[in-house]
């Protein structure tokens, strides 16, 4: 029976059920935007409609993906290395209020002494605009 239980949770971790992306699937016309983990790739994104649990991941493979418009969303961008022998973990939480039609990108650095996020999306010259509705915000921690 145990073995079964193992075989059972491992098959369970590689077929995806834990983690998985955000999905997002808005009302027919309501307002979307998109947003990309960019350059420097965090560990792990997490993004939640809501400031409290359920946060699922964003996709970090440059796809992008769809979230609400005009709703305050919170972000968790983080790296860490606890289990590898130096044990450090780094999170920055974050919340924005996406524009409809805009493209956002949370863009993560993490220097070894220190980690910094910020969320930003293309302006109307092609450049880069930090977001200015984001805000250094935590969502409540999930139950342990």
């Amino acid at each position: 029976m145990k073995l079964f239980t193992i075989c059972a949770l491992g098959l369970a971790l590689l077929s995806g059920c834990v983690g998985k992306s955000y999905e997002y699937h808005p009302e027919q016309g309501a307002p979307t935007a998109t947003i990309r983990v960019g350059e420097g790739k965090p560990a792990f994104v997490y993004l939640t409609s809501e400031a409290r649990c359920p946060k699922t991941s964003v996709d970090h493979n440059g796809n992008a993906t769809t979230i609400p418009a005009n709703t305050r969303l919170w972000v968790e961008a983080g790296a860490s290395s606890l289990g590898l022998g130096y044990g450090r973990k780094c999170t920055i939480p974050l919340s924005f209020v996406a524009q409809p039609g805009k493209d956002y990108y949370i863009l993560f650095q993490d220097s070894g002494g220190g980690c910094a996020a910020t969320i930003v999306s293309r302006g109307e010259e092609g450049r880069f605009d930090s977001e200015p509705s984001a805000r250094r915000e935590k969502t409540e921690p999930c139950p342990a």
